[in-house]
C-alpha cells in the first residue's frame, strides 16, 4: 500500500497459472525499478491467486496447497498463516479475469466468498482468526469489493435473478 513493494506471481509454460504458480515479492526502488525479488509462496505443485496487499502492509492470497483454494498471509518470519482452513474454494478460475473473492473492510478485516458443498456463503475473518459465516439468503456470490460506502457484491439465488447488493460492514 506505501508502493515500497511489489508482489506478482509468475508461472513457466507449459504450466498454467492453476497448476504451478509463484508468489513473489521484491521491493521498489526510489526510480521505480526492481530490487532482488524473494519467493513468497508457491512451487511446482501449488497455484495461487488474486495476491493483495492489507491496509497495513501484509500480503494475503489463495492458494491450493491443502486441496482447497484457501486464504493465506505472508507473516512475520517469514511463514505463510492459514486464515480459512476449511474445505471451501475461495478463489475463482484463473481464466476468469478481474475476479475478487476477499476484500479487506476499514478494520483491517476480510470479507470473503468460500464455495462449497454447491453454493457459496460469506464470511467474515479477523487478522489471523476465522470469524465465521455470515448468514445470506444469497447462494452465488461474485465479485466483491469494499468501498467508502460498504460491500458491493453480485449475488443471485435460486430464485431471483443476478443482482447488485450493497451490504454494510457492521453487518458482517
Amino acid at each position: 500500500p506505501d508502493g515500497t513493494r511489489l508482489a506478482w506471481l509468475e508461472w513457466d509454460h507449459p504450466d498454467m497459472p492453476w497448476d504451478a504458480t509463484r508468489l513473489r515479492v521484491a521491493p521498489v526502488d526510489e526510480d521505480g525499478s526492481l530490487g532482488p525479488s524473494d519467493l513468497a509462496g508457491g512451487g511446482l505443485d501449488e497455484s495461487i491467486a488474486q495476491p493483495e496487499w492489507s491496509p497495513d502492509g501484509v500480503l494475503h492470497f489463495v492458494s491450493d496447497r491443502t486441496g482447497w483454494w484457501n486464504v493465506y498471509r505472508l507473516a512475520e518470519g517469514p511463514r505463510l498463516e492459514s486464515l480459512t482452513p476449511l474445505e471451501a474454494e475461495f478463489a475463482d478460475p484463473a481464466w476468469i479475469f478481474d475476479r475478487s473473492s476477499y476484500a479487506f473492510l476499514p478494520d483491517g478485516s476480510i470479507v470473503a466468498v468460500g464455495r462449497a458443498r454447491g453454493r457459496d456463503r460469506l464470511f467474515h475473518i479477523a487478522p489471523g482468526n476465522l470469524i465465521g459465516e455470515v448468514e445470506s439468503p444469497y447462494t452465488d456470490v461474485g465479485t466483491i469489493r469494499v468501498g467508502g460506502i460498504g460491500v458491493v457484491a453480485n449475488v443471485g439465488t435460486p430464485t431471483e435473478p443476478p443482482m447488485v447488493v450493497l451490504l454494510d460492514p457492521s453487518t458482517l
